[in-house]
C-alpha cells in the first residue's frame, strides 16, 4: 500500500539491461505502428512510458525526445474543506486530457516514483493532478478522500487548459478502490471518461478476513496469503484508532503491539474494544463474518462505505484494471473481484502482471519473462493512452 506505489524510473536500474531493453522497446513500437492497434504515435508514447516505468531501463527516452512539463500547486474545496494537489501540466496552452492520481497509503508527492509518473505523462500531453491527503499521509481510511476525489474531478474539468470530455481517474492500492466509489457517485458519473486501476481491493471485509486469518479463497479453493507487515499494522491501527475510548486504544496498543508484553489483559477493555481485539487475533476464517458482525456500527460503516462492493451508483465509464498475481498488500483476487464487479456495468480490460511488487516493477525475472512482461505492458498501456487520449 505504500505509495512507493506508481513508479516511473527508480535509483537501482541496472545498465546492464540497457541495450537490450531499448531494443525491445524499439521493435515493439515499429511492430506496433504497422498496425490497427493501436495508432503508431500512441504506440510510440507507449514504448517511451513503457522504458520510464521499468528499472531495466537506465535513462528516460521521454527526457530525450519532450519538453518539460509546467508545475503550480492549486487548492480545491471538497466538502467544506480546503485541500491542496499538485498539478503538471504540457508546456502549452492547448485543452489536453487530464488525470486525477488516486494515491495509496503514505504518498511521497515530490520524489520519484511519483512525482516522475506525473512528469512522465505530462510530457506525453496528459495533465495531472495529485491531490494531497493528510489521512493517506498518515496510513488512514477516510471516507471524505472519496468527497475529495469528486471534487478535484469537478475542480479539473473547469480549467481552460483541460479537455471536458477526457478527464478520468488512476488509482493506485487503496486509491484505484476510493477511484471506483468517486467514479460512480452520481455527480459526476455520466462524465468520467475512464478509469485505471492498480491492485485494488474489492470489500474491505474481505481484507480483513485475509489479513488476520493469512488466507484468501477464490470460489471454493482456499489458500495461504502472507501479507505484508505494512499491511498488517495498518489494519491493526485503523481499527484501534477507530475507537472511542482512549483507554480502550492504549491497551489494545500494549496488548497488540508489544507482544502482550504488558500488565493489561483483554478483560479490561470495553466490549467494542474486545469485539476488536477477537477479530485482529483470531486466525480462523469461519469466525471472521460473525466477529465483523460485532464490532461498534461506527467501524461496520466505515468497511462498507469505503467498499466498492457496497457502492449504490453505476459506473459508466471505460475500466482498465493491472493486478500483480504475487501482491502481498491486496491479494490477487480481490482485484479479480473489483474488474468482474465492473464489468457487469461496463467495459472492462483487466491484465495480471508477475513483473510487479504490488505497484513497483522491481520483481526479478528471467530474460524471457521480463521480456513478455515489457511486451504485456507495452500493449496494455498503448490501449490505455488511446482511450485517454481519445
Amino acid at each position: 500500500m505504500s505509495e512507493g506505489s506508481s513508479g516511473t524510473r527508480f535509483a537501482t536500474r541496472n545498465s546492464r539491461f540497457r541495450g537490450g531493453c531499448a531494443i525491445v522497446i524499439a521493435v515493439l513500437a515499429i511492430c506496433a505502428a504497422g498496425v490497427a492497434i493501436p495508432p503508431g504515435r500512441t504506440a510510440v508514447e507507449a514504448a517511451l512510458l513503457v522504458a520510464d516505468v521499468l528499472p531495466a531501463v537506465p535513462v528516460s527516452p521521454l527526457e530525450l525526445v519532450t519538453r518539460p512539463p509546467r508545475f503550480e500547486q492549486v487548492s480545491y474545496t471538497a466538502g467544506g474543506t480546503t485541500n491542496l494537489a499538485d498539478l503538471y501540466r504540457p508546456p502549452d496552452d492547448r485543452p489536453h486530457s487530464a488525470i486525477i492520481l488516486a494515491l495509496g497509503f503514505y504518498p511521497d508527492y515530490t520524489e520519484a516514483p511519483l512525482a516522475g509518473l506525473a512528469q512522465a505523462l505530462a510530457r506525453e500531453g496528459i495533465v495531472v493532478m495529485m491531490p494531497h491527503s493528510t489521512a493517506l499521509e498518515q496510513g488512514h481510511l477516510a471516507p471524505e478522500e472519496v468527497e475529495s476525489l469528486v471534487a478535484a474531478f469537478q475542480y479539473l474539468r473547469q480549467r481552460d487548459f483541460v479537455a471536458p470530455d477526457h478527464v478520468g481517474f488512476v488509482g493506485f492500492c487503496v486509491g484505484s478502490s476510493f477511484a471506483v466509489l468517486a467514479a460512480a457517485d452520481e455527480r459526476i458519473a455520466a462524465d468520467v471518461a475512464f478509469l485505471h486501476l492498480f491492485s485494488g481491493y474489492y470489500d474491505l471485509r474481505n481484507m480483513v478476513r485475509a489479513i488476520t486469518t493469512r488466507t484468501v479463497s477464490e470460489g471454493e479453493a482456499s489458500k495461504p496469503w502472507e501479507p505484508d507487515e505494512l499491511v498488517a499494522s495498518a489494519l491493526t491501527r485503523h481499527l484501534i484508532e477507530g475507537l472511542e475510548e482512549p483507554r480502550d486504544r492504549t491497551i489494545l496498543e500494549q496488548l497488540l503491539t508489544e507482544n502482550g508484553a504488558t500488565n493489561a489483559a483483554a478483560g479490561d477493555l470495553s466490549p467494542p474494544a474486545q469485539a476488536v481485539y477477537r477479530l485482529l487475533t483470531n486466525r480462523d476464517p469461519a469466525q471472521v463474518d460473525a466477529l465483523l458482525g460485532h464490532l461498534p456500527a461506527r467501524q461496520k460503516d466505515m468497511l462498507h462505505r469505503l467498499s466498492p462492493a457496497y457502492r449504490t451508483g453505476r459506473v459508466q465509464a471505460k475500466v482498465f484494471v493491472m493486478g500483480d498475481a504475487g501482491d502481498r498488500y491486496i491479494p490477487a483476487v480481490e482485484t479479480r473481484r473489483l474488474a468482474k464487479s465492473l464489468a457487469s456495468e461496463t467495459a472492462v480490460e483487466y491484465t495480471e502482471f508477475t513483473i510487479f511488487e504490488h505497484v513497483r516493477p522491481t520483481r526479478s525475472l528471467a530474460w524471457p519473462a521480463l521480456l513478455s512482461e515489457a511486451g504485456r505492458l507495452f500493449l496494455h498501456l498503448a490501449r490505455v493512452l488511446a482511450t485517454i487520449q481519445g
